[in-house]
């Protein structure tokens, strides 16, 4: 079932918008992340299927990017937005008060 044919109260970016972040499944963050469904797998089942492949989130997030493209539906666009540092946690971290940035880096 695509996410688009779940209720909009059960779809993980409105429930987050709508709840809360501690309202969502470690599959439903990582289904925002991976923003599209796959033929036949929507973005919930592949998120969960990631998390079990790489022994859980830190795995998952942990992996080294070879990893990611060997997975069935991760080219370089979904393994980019699932890598640590690159997405809005990382941005928010990078522009932390106190926090000495240099260009280049």
């Amino acid at each position: 079932m695509s996410l688009t044919d779940r209720p909009r109260s059960e779809r993980p970016r409105e429930k987050l918008l709508q709840r809360g972040l501690e309202f969502l499944s470690d599959s439903e963050q990582v289904a925002i992340l991976l923003r599209t469904d796959l033929p036949g797998q929507d973005a919930i089942s592949l998120a969960h299927a990631l998390i079990e492949r790489f022994s859980g989130l830190y795995g998952l997030l942990s992996a080294p990017s070879s990893e990611f493209t060997k997975t069935l539906g991760l080219g370089p666009a979904k393994t980019a937005q699932c890598r640590p540092g690159t997405g809005p946690s990382h941005a928010t971290r990078r522009n932390e008060p106190g926090r000495v940035s240099f260009v280049g880096r």
